[in-house]
């Protein structure tokens, strides 16, 4: 992996990845490690879930009002024609303020669903698991651009997921 991928991988990483379970209750996820209880509990019957967020595609920064709007449309297409899904909202943080995202935490959304949600929202990572699997940490290659509108997508080209 090239120098501002591993770095980037690393920032993932580290990061912190929350979810409100109440109004005064965070519970954090980690890569690697099991779903925390709540989270399971919350889960009820629901075997897949995904944290997403539409903010900073890319990784790249950009202004709050535009990170806004694309986190509205997520919470509508996570909604629209999907009248029992549930979610939580959550956050993902470099843990010492200067970088924090809302996130949503999908109760029963299929792999190939939130990745396909990524996508949409042009997003270089998610977290993502089965109740009774690690969080796992899905880190999406980065397409090349040809200076065309549409990115050109290597298909031999895999997406790591840790673990």
């Amino acid at each position: 992996m090239p120098g501002p991928e591993r770095s980037l991988r690393e920032v993932f990483l580290r990061a912190r990845y929350e979810v409100e379970l109440g109004a005064s209750r965070n519970v954090t996820l980690r890569p690697g490690l099991p779903l925390p209880a709540s989270l399971r509990m919350w889960l009820r019957d629901d075997r897949h879930w995904a944290m997403l967020t539409a903010w900073n595609p890319r990784a790249t920064p950009r202004g709050d009002a535009a990170n806004r709007r694309a986190q509205a449309r997520l919470e509508r297409l996570l909604t629209e024609g999907h009248p029992h899904r549930r979610w939580l909202p959550a956050r993902s943080c470099d843990g010492r303020g200067g970088w924090v995202e809302p996130q949503c935490f999908v109760a029963g959304l299929a792999p190939a669903a939130a990745r396909r949600l990524a996508g949409l929202f042009d997003q270089r990572a998610y977290l993502h698991g089965q109740v009774d699997s690690l969080v796992k940490l899905r880190l999406r290659r980065q397409p090349a651009w040809t200076g065309g509108h549409e990115p050109v997508q290597n298909p031999r080209a895999h997406d790591e997921c840790i673990p």
